[in-house]
């Protein structure tokens, strides 16, 4: 048991330090590919080095507008997981997709999405205290209430607009280059 930690030690110390970083130049000298230099000058053709990483690309439109996209489609799923209310986002998502619409356009009607939402949420508590009124206070009745106050909604979405605001800051040249998380 020992030895073939030993040998399994030993093997993996050796695949980790073994390889060494070679770079060179391919050149064809004659009928021989070589990294070398020619003895002659029939060097005919040059393999140059690739890179093996693309450098990190920068934020495109496309990016930010994804970006605006999942915090809208996280924002429909808590609403709809905690209210039971369920809206289709479909069409803003495709919406902010094209390629022809702006940031500022994709906001707008990612804004008008979210205010539905809250539209919506309202005529449902209103629907509620209406039925809570309807029965009368001949009844005693115990409300146990399970839906979470609107406070963390309306302060993720706070939460959003800034985020969006620095990106927005960031496309036109001001502020600070927002990281991809």
């Amino acid at each position: 048991m020992r030895i073939q930690n030993l040998l399994l030690l030993t093997a993996l110390s050796i695949i980790i330090l073994a390889p060494t970083v070679t770079r060179a130049d391919l050149k064809k000298c004659g009928d021989i590919w070589t990294n070398g230099e020619c003895d002659d000058a029939t060097s005919t053709q040059v393999i140059p080095e690739k890179a093996l990483r693309k450098p990190p690309a920068e934020n495109t439109d496309l990016d930010i507008k994804k970006a605006m996209i999942r915090d809208m489609v996280a924002f429909r799923q808590d609403t709809a997981r905690e209210y039971k209310l369920s809206l289709s986002s479909l069409s803003v998502e495709q919406f902010c997709t094209r390629a022809a619409t702006s940031i500022k356009d994709c906001r707008e009607e990612i804004e008008k999405f979210e205010e539905k939402i809250y539209t919506r949420l309202k005529i449902e508590n209103e629907r509620v205290k209406a039925e809570e009124e309807k029965r009368g206070d001949d009844e005693t009745n115990v409300v146990v209430i399970t839906q979470p106050d609107t406070y963390w909604l309306r302060r993720n979405r706070l939460l959003r607009r800034l985020r969006n605001r620095a990106t927005n800051n960031t496309v036109t040249g001001q502020g600070s280059t927002p990281t991809n998380n």
